[in-house]
């Protein structure tokens, strides 16, 4: 199959604004065989076509809809965002924030601190010590400490991201 912009409209129905795609599909998003390489991705292809991808990042249409092919549909969006969106939409059952707390935690790094935590310790930081506040909720001192001195775990490594795990 040679995909282009051109004949792409031989391959899809119109449903709306959308271009549904019509061929094979992989778990509910548009494949093709493209040249000699079969299985390759046709919104990821179509994008990548006149605009340049991110490395690392997902090609997703504003419609929501997995079919979708319209190119003015497609656009790139950040793998956390992806999670998010998911999440959001109730088809993940965990957060991108609960994702990465796990993976702290199965490398041996503290949990993330709650919100109600991070108040906690704003509204004691300076009347009594880290120690007690630690105690307080049931976490290391040294969490504690760390948050009252503004350092936290995205500050201390940078590339702080669930796709950056290798535990």
């Amino acid at each position: 199959m040679n995909l282009t912009l051109d004949n792409l409209k031989n391959y899809t129905t119109e449903e709306g604004d959308c271009w549904m795609w019509s061929l094979s599909l992989n778990n509910g998003y548009p494949q093709a065989t493209v040249g000699k390489q079969p299985g390759v991705l046709v919104r990821r292809f179509i994008f990548c076509l006149g605009r340049e991808l991110r490395p690392g990042w997902r090609v997703i249409s504003y419609c929501g809809e997995r079919r979708c092919v319209n190119p003015e549909h497609l656009t790139q969006a950040s793998p956390g965002r992806v999670l998010k969106t998911a999440y959001e939409e109730g088809r993940r059952v965990e957060s991108y924030a609960g994702q990465l707390s796990r993976r702290m935690v199965n490398a041996g790094l503290p949990k993330p601190l709650s919100e109600q935590e991070r108040a906690y310790i704003d509204e004691h930081k300076g009347v009594i010590s880290c120690e007690r506040i630690a105690a307080d909720i049931s976490r290391s001192s040294s969490a504690v400490r760390g948050y009252a001195h503004g350092r936290t775990y995205r500050k201390a490594v940078a590339n702080s991201s669930v796709f950056a795990w290798r535990p």
